[in-house]
């Protein structure tokens, strides 16, 4: 019984190999290379030669209140003198300063000459001066020489409606006494007892 079904298992298969249909070999046709095309990036457009005008500095001129010493005999006062100063871009303590430290010709000095004013900058109502250190090695010393100095510019700069207090710092840091002998570690306000009126 076997073996005929074997028989019967070959003949299928050789009668079903002829009944296969022949399928036409179609030649497999391989797309043409495609190039890669690199997207253009966009060049930016020439540039014109700048037209703007580099912004010219403001330049104003103002009358300010300063406050110079007055040494006399019953004592040591702060004079009020009108003086016009040049402000650029609206740096009026600097030019406050800077009036100061030039002095009156008929009053005494308030700031030395080799002093330099590193920093200034207004928060709320005080103004903070950051002075160098020729400030303290070049000042000519005294209490009432200390007094002109640091009320010649409290009061000088509390003349400025926005600005109430001064706070002295010395190459960055506050002192506890800038020049000796006034307590300077908190801000300074005005000072109207030594105004000669």
């Amino acid at each position: 019984m076997k073996r005929v079904f074997v028989v019967l298992l070959a003949g299928l298969m050789l009668t079903g190999c002829s009944a296969v249909t022949k399928f036409e070999v179609q030649p497999v046709v391989q797309p043409a290379p495609t190039q890669t095309v690199p997207t253009p990036t966009p060049t930016p457009a020439p540039q014109k030669p700048s037209t703007t005008v580099p912004s010219k500095p403001q330049i104003k001129q103002l009358k300010v209140a300063l406050y110079f010493p007055s040494y006399e005999q019953q004592g040591d006062f702060l004079v009020k003198v009108y003086r016009d100063v040049t402000v650029v871009n609206g740096g009026i303590v600097k030019s406050i300063i800077a009036a100061l430290q030039q002095g009156d010709p008929r009053y005494g000095k308030v700031i030395p000459e080799q002093a330099k004013l590193l920093r200034a900058w207004v928060k709320d109502d005080i103004v903070y001066l950051d002075f160098s250190h020729e400030f303290r090695e070049r000042h000519w010393g005294g209490t009432s020489g200390e007094n002109a100095t640091i009320f010649g510019i409290v009061n000088s700069l509390t003349e400025l409606p926005q600005i109430h207090r001064v706070q002295f710092l010395l190459e960055g840091k506050v002192e506890e006494s800038i020049l000796g002998h006034l307590d300077t570690h908190i801000p300074l306000e005005r000072n109207p007892a030594l105004i000669k009126s």
